[in-house]
């Protein structure tokens, strides 16, 4: 994670989109850029020298914040399951192993917790369709959680954490 891969990656697009600084001040591209390594030097090199080249390859102009942060997360979160493939694994595994299914997908792990294994294996059989709606409504959220809290800089992870803990009433 460094400053330097940002800069890198903003020559980069500078140079792909001239037009961008046609009629920019050096001091507003200096203000632009460091506003840029603010709000991405915390992405690994490798990730930031990814996203610089994928949003190259996706975008016709000079990359937002948000452009850049959605392909890195692309990037560190590769393509998962839909949940109706998740719901397929799960059913499966509960076939074959019962009470005692592992997953490893963290998301389908988290999305049976929420919901109960033991609620999944007898309710499942009883209303499949409803059991499904849940599965997938929890699968949904759970993923798209983690997709934002990666697309999102830490600065604003750490206020949302930090407004989390203030509405529990923890200090």
């Amino acid at each position: 994670m460094s400053e330097d891969a940002v800069r890198r990656a903003w020559g980069r697009w500078a140079l792909h989109f001239p037009r961008e600084f046609a009629n920019v001040s050096q001091a507003e591209a200096s203000a632009r850029l460091a506003s840029y390594v603010e709000l991405l030097s915390d992405l690994p090199d490798g990730v930031m020298e990814a996203a610089s080249l994928q949003v190259l390859a996706v975008h016709d102009w000079f990359p937002t914040v948000h452009q850049v942060r959605a392909c890195a997360a692309a990037i560190v979160q590769p393509s998962q399951a839909s949940a109706a493939e998740a719901w397929l694994l799960v059913q499966r595994t509960i076939k074959q192993v019962g009470g005692g299914a592992q997953f490893d997908d963290p998301i389908v792990r988290a999305a049976v917790e929420v919901i109960s294994l033991d609620r999944l294996r007898y309710e499942s059989q009883a209303s499949e369709a409803a059991t499904f709606a849940q599965f997938r409504d929890t699968y949904d959220t759970l993923r798209q959680r983690q997709r934002d809290a990666l697309i999102s800089p830490p600065q604003v992870r750490r206020l949302v954490q930090g407004a989390t803990r203030r509405l529990k009433g923890a200090p």
